[in-house]
């Protein structure tokens, strides 16, 4: 069917399997960075320094430093909201792509 895009062996839910499976991480992750940077900027309370340092914080180590920032930096975000965030997503994700690996073995 996807022959001529080169993509032969393959079937559409072996495709899925492979975009969830390496783009969705990097898309929750930019989710968590923005939500995190966009907290940070519109905290009145925090110094410049206290700023600078979670900006930097949460962009220099990936992954952990926004959850850092979620857990520990008192966000001004509500506390459903970063646990939904920290939690929910990630599960939702797994189980897409356990789903989608099941179905690969069925349709492959």
């Amino acid at each position: 069917m996807l022959n001529f895009l080169g993509l032969g062996g393959f079937s559409v839910v072996q495709i899925l399997l492979a975009f969830y499976a390496n783009f969705l991480p990097f898309a929750l992750y930019a989710v968590w960075l923005g939500v995190a940077l966009w907290d940070i900027t519109h905290r009145d309370a925090l110094s410049t320094g206290a700023r600078v340092g979670w900006s930097l914080l949460v962009i220099a180590i990936p992954l952990l430093g926004p959850i850092a920032y979620y857990v520990l930096g008192h966000p001004n975000l509500s506390r459903n909201f970063r646990w939904t965030l920290l939690l929910a997503a990630p599960a939702i994700y797994l189980v897409l792509t356990v789903m989608i690996f099941v179905a690969s073995g069925f349709f492959a």
